[in-house]
């Protein structure tokens, strides 16, 4: 065995359940909710703005782990009153409208927010990156045809690869070089034991490692407009695995899911990385 001091995590996700939205499954919509709110207020659609878009979002999660998480359990049970307050508040942290939000039973899904937010403007925003606008062929499908944040970058990607293989490596390789492919994620062996309605989850897996190895230390990089894998998600997912919190670091960039292609989040990304490894190694030195 190996034993690791620290892990770094850009953009992740360890428990499936915080990102399928399958019926049954309500977590997702709580774990998607701030970064919804994150949109929003981007595109300007939380009115009035607030100026301060962390003390924003500290309200939102508030909201989803408490009404709004209450709200979803509940169910059909909930009264008309209380559903009334939740669609109102939903509605203000979305941006989508009421009417829309009571349609959804209370439930977004990510895909629909996607079309949803700007069908006013016949936009759509971005899967990897919400800050990032596209146009589909029609404004009246539920779903986005293509993500905008993705078609816009992948070009500069398989530019870059092939230039640093062929000019600075000096490598000939005639095999297409594919920026996203799930062929590889269609063959993973996913579970040892599958069974009907499981997710999976190896944050319990990274809880008992830092619990067995004590110098273990997690370092978790966000996107706030990462509607691939939200940061909330990935703050319920630290919180709900017996992962020792305090050797947890999470830290938050103005920018999606592929921060590092955002200048001044590449720079804080590289910064803070680097001090977390140096911590580890002053603290094994010592």
């Amino acid at each position: 065995s190996i034993y690791l001091n620290g892990i770094v995590l850009i953009s992740s996700v360890l428990d499936f359940h915080t990102m399928s939205f399958q019926p049954g499954n309500d977590l997702p919509y709580i774990a998607y909710l701030p970064t919804y709110a994150a949109a929003a207020w981007y595109h300007g659609k939380i009115e009035p703005k607030p100026d301060d878009l962390d003390g924003f979002l500290r309200e939102v999660r508030a909201f989803a782990e408490n009404e709004y998480a209450t709200a979803l359990l509940k169910g059909s049970s909930l009264s008309d009153a209380e559903r009334a307050d939740i669609v109102k508040r939903l509605a203000h942290y979305t941006g989508l409208s009421e009417d829309y939000i009571a349609q959804t039973n209370l439930r977004i899904n990510a895909s629909r927010f996607m079309k949803q937010l700007l069908r006013d403007k016949a936009r759509v925003i971005g899967r990897y990156d919400a800050r990032i606008i596209g146009q589909d062929y029609d404004s009246a499908g539920e779903s986005p045809d293509a993500d905008p944040a993705f078609y816009t970058i992948d070009g500069a990607f398989v530019a870059a690869i092939n230039d640093y293989l062929t000019r600075v490596l000096k490598v000939n390789m005639d095999r297409r070089y594919k920026v996203l492919d799930g062929e590889p994620s269609h063959q993973w062996k996913w579970l040892d034991k599958p069974g009907p309605g499981t997710y999976v989850n190896v944050a319990a897996d990274l809880g008992q490692a830092m619990r067995q190895n004590t110098d273990l230390r997690v370092f978790a990089a966000n996107g706030l407009f990462d509607l691939a894998t939200p940061f909330f998600a990935t703050e319920l997912t630290m919180a709900n695995n017996a992962i020792p919190a305090e050797r947890v670091t999470l830290k938050y960039f103005d920018a999606g899911h592929m921060m590092y292609t955002h200048g001044p989040s590449r720079i804080a990304l590289a910064r803070d990385v680097r001090a977390f490894i140096k911590a580890g190694a002053t603290k094994a030195g010592g």
